[in-house]
């Protein structure tokens, strides 16, 4: 393989990775809204964002990590008084 060749898909490779560094970082529509929750009620619980948008604590959870996995927010736990963890989510300041 010709230099060229190798620069070429060396280049594509890095294309590739950014694009999916920069698909991780992307939010969606309901993470806009969550956000938007957040920020106007300064923290939410998995429960309070379940409550508000009418879907399972799980899915609620689950965006909830999400946005703090791609870095939007920030998390502090609980103990549960049943011996479990509670998470609940701030913006990322």
């Amino acid at each position: 393989m010709k230099l060229a060749d190798h620069q070429i898909n060396y280049i594509r490779r890095l294309s590739v990775r950014s694009s999916k560094e920069i698909k991780q970082h992307l939010i969606t529509k309901r993470e806009q809204i969550i956000i938007r929750m957040v920020d106007e009620n300064n923290s939410l619980y998995s429960l309070e964002l379940s409550d508000s948008l009418n879907i399972s604590i799980q899915n609620a959870t689950t965006s909830l990590k999400s946005l703090y996995d791609k870095g939007w927010l920030v998390r502090k736990r609980e103990v549960d008084p049943t011996g479990g963890n509670i998470y609940f989510y701030r913006l990322k300041l």
